[in-house]
């Protein structure tokens, strides 16, 4: 028969295990709290950088999140940036950045060669939960340069406005709509970056003394390459 000393042995050899049972199933517990606490305080952004000409993914694309924060009641006036990421060679980026009071957000997506877009993230559409997922497009970038130049003899009544027609973005010389000139001794230039790789048009307006001129012309933006148009009267 086994001695008390064995009994006793066999006692205390449970009781161990019992314990290092009960320490692992706490380290488990106190484990998923921290990570669950972790990601109550994250958000994360994921997404597909596109061409916006030919539907293409886009790799390489540098896509940051930029936040305005409310820190203390006060309101940050600039942006600042939370995080960024690379688009793969799937056009495919995600981005976890830390929970705060946002006041505004934005992904800013940049690439030689296309122009810089961002695209504004409603604050409360972001929860810990569940990942924001976005489906964004680049342009690739050209620039037109408008030289606008009136000839002696002038009258001081000439009057010259310019703009561009339909145009789906946002550029120097079209988000205002029409650009208008006192044509005394006129000489300018408008340099406007536009979407590359298509056709661009325009109108004049052109109101002097003799009479009034009204056309419509195109021009040819080439992906990162200038394209000009030269008004003179």
């Amino acid at each position: 028969f086994p001695s008390h000393d064995t009994f006793g042995d066999m006692r205390g050899w449970r009781c161990s295990l019992h314990l290092l049972s009960f320490l692992g199933i706490l380290s488990s517990m106190l484990f998923t709290a921290a990570c669950k606490k972790n990601k109550d305080n994250t958000l994360v952004i994921s997404g597909k950088m596109r061409s916006g000409q030919t539907g293409l993914t886009l790799e390489g694309v540098s896509v940051s999140i930029e936040k305005k924060s409310v820190q203390g009641g006060t309101y940050s006036a600039a942006f600042t940036t939370a995080a960024s990421a690379i688009s793969d060679g799937t056009g495919q980026f995600e981005i976890t950045f830390p929970r705060e009071n946002f006041s505004e957000l934005r992904i800013a997506a940049t690439k030689p060669g296309y122009l810089t877009r961002y695209f504004p993230i409603p604050p409360d559409a972001l929860t810990p939960e569940t990942p924001y997922i976005t489906l964004l497009d680049l342009f690739e970038r050209s620039e037109i340069q408008v030289n606008i130049r009136s000839l002696a003899p002038f009258d001081p009544g000439d009057k010259l406005n310019f703009t561009f027609i339909r145009t789906s973005f946002d550029c120097a010389c079209c988000k205002d709509g029409w650009q208008s000139f006192d044509a005394v001794q006129l000489d300018t230039i408008l340099n406007c970056l536009v979407y590359g790789n298509r056709w661009l048009q325009y109108e004049v307006q052109l109101y002097n003394s003799i009479n009034d001129t009204i056309y419509r012309d195109s021009v040819y933006c080439p992906t990162s390459s200038l394209g000009v148009i030269s008004l003179s009267y």
